[in-house]
């Protein structure tokens, strides 16, 4: 636990903010800075949305928790290359339809 509340703090985020609602722009931002927590709240607030979609598309509970789990997958590993144009959940949603191609060639 206290790992975690340095960790916190050293990225600029003190317990007060954690807890209360910070801009998804600054956690975007935060987040293509290194910082794990603001990732970490990225992903709760959409992962419900990302992985109802994929249900509609896959109707299968494991299929859409893989396509999801890759979606956050290629979101934290292109993060860096989100340049705020459109919404996170915008760009997040084609990312996840760049996913079903690969899926459904395996």
């Amino acid at each position: 636990m206290q790992l975690a509340q340095s960790e916190t703090l050293q990225c600029g985020m003190n317990k007060e903010e954690s807890m209360n609602t910070v801009p998804e722009t600054e956690l975007v931002q935060r987040a293509q800075s290194g910082d794990r927590d603001a990732f970490a709240r990225l992903y709760e607030t959409h992962k419900q949305k990302v992985y109802a979609i994929c249900l509609r598309i896959t109707r299968e509970r494991m299929e859409a928790e893989d396509c999801t789990q890759e979606a956050f997958m290629q979101c934290f590993l292109r993060l860096a290359t989100f340049r705020a144009d459109s919404s996170l959940s915008t760009w997040l949603h084609l990312l996840k339809e760049n996913v079903f191609p690969y899926r459904l060639r395996a």
